[in-house]
């Protein structure tokens, strides 16, 4: 027996999907809206609004295909492995992660159509530009009864103390609980010695996450340049006491989930030497990434406190075979048209063959 309430909540949807298919459908102005519907327009209003907030309408910024094929053909990658997503002269954070979330819910499907409609494990990097991608694929998900199955897993511990929404975790809660079987957070301090790293892994909230971690079929995650004052691996080490402006390294390039590398390849830090607690290493998304059940979407837009560009610490990532830990990416059109107007045109075998041999 339906409740005052349910009926209430079955009208209130039904309304709102007249007001969609007379807006889009049908061309009609709020006013006309509200005439045909005997409502005022200054409801229509709210109730277009909510389509867009509740996932029912979502709307995807272009790609540009000339510079999608442009990277394709400047470093060899696999055609349709790149999203260039135009979002205007400044890149808008959530129209960004529309397109990536957009990418990442069709590989979900891709992948449990595979596995004959097995659940789905997601790992989730930390980080605004997770955060909004997570919100807009729950909301995705929220609007698809028959949509794939999750177990969510954090896949990194490591996040700015003062900005906890930024966490693995906090994203999980942005995902209907209809369609997630579980979830595994991993939880310890953000950096540890290299050397405490293996003994940590055995640790209650972190080994967890471990024993989770050959389950997971997609991952998103975020890349940071070590020159940016506002990438989070250097703002962890500079706050844990690591390292200071000044001290650097000056070989790192950049970072993909709190792991750095340089132009040759991943750094592997000595045993005294600070590192982030992650789940995986920059290895295992190079192995993923070549696996056909596998997924790692790679996130590369400007930084979101300064707009600072990302090319020359993606650029890497795209010549050296070594360092090609993503499946999916999804890049800002300046970043691109940066990349493709810079630098020489060798990649692959070759390019990563003489960056080992200098």
């Amino acid at each position: 027996m339906k409740t005052h309430e349910d009926r209430n909540s079955v009208k209130h949807y039904s309304l709102r999907y007249e007001v969609a298919d007379l807006f889009f459908e049908q061309k009609c102005t709020p006013k006309e809206i509200g005439k045909r519907l005997n409502i005022s327009r200054e409801r229509v209003y709210p109730l277009l609004k909510a389509l867009f907030d509740n996932g029912e309408v979502i709307y995807l910024p272009p790609s540009d295909h000339i510079l999608e094929k442009s990277l394709e053909a400047k470093f060899t990658l696999r055609p349709g492995s790149v999203t260039v997503v135009d979002t205007g002269r400044v890149t808008s954070p959530d129209a960004f992660a529309a397109r990536v979330a957009d990418r990442a819910f069709r590989e979900i499907k891709d992948i449990s159509q595979q596995k004959r409609g097995a659940d789905i494990g997601l790992g989730l990097g930390p980080g605004a530009a997770t955060l909004k991608v997570a919100e807009r694929l729950g909301a995705m998900m929220r609007s698809d009864p028959d949509a794939p199955r999750l177990n969510l897993v954090g896949i990194s511990s490591a996040c700015i103390a003062s900005k906890p929404e930024y966490s693995c975790t906090s994203f999980f809660n942005l995902f209907p609980s209809s369609h997630v079987v579980s979830s595994v957070g991993l939880f310890a301090e953000p950096i540890v010695p290299t050397h405490a790293f293996d003994n940590l892994k055995k640790r209650p909230g972190v080994a967890e996450a471990f024993a989770a971690k050959s389950s997971v079929n997609v991952v998103i995650t975020s890349m940071g340049d070590v020159t940016d004052e506002h990438d989070l691996l250097g703002m962890l080490l500079t706050q844990a006491g690591y390292i200071s402006d000044k001290e650097k390294p000056t070989q790192w390039v950049g970072n993909v989930m709190y792991r750095p590398y340089t132009v040759v390849g991943p750094v592997h830090e000595a045993a005294n030497s600070p590192r982030a607690v992650t789940l995986f290493e920059l290895e295992d998304f190079v192995e993923m990434s070549r696996q056909k059940e596998k997924r790692v979407i790679l996130i590369a837009r400007p930084c979101g406190g300064c707009q600072q560009l990302k090319d020359k610490a993606l650029r890497p990532l795209l010549q050296n075979v070594d360092l090609r830990v993503w499946s999916d990416l999804i890049v800002d059109q300046q970043t691109a048209a940066a990349l493709v107007r810079e630098g020489t045109s060798l990649s692959g075998k070759a390019k990563a063959t003489r960056l080992q041999k200098r």
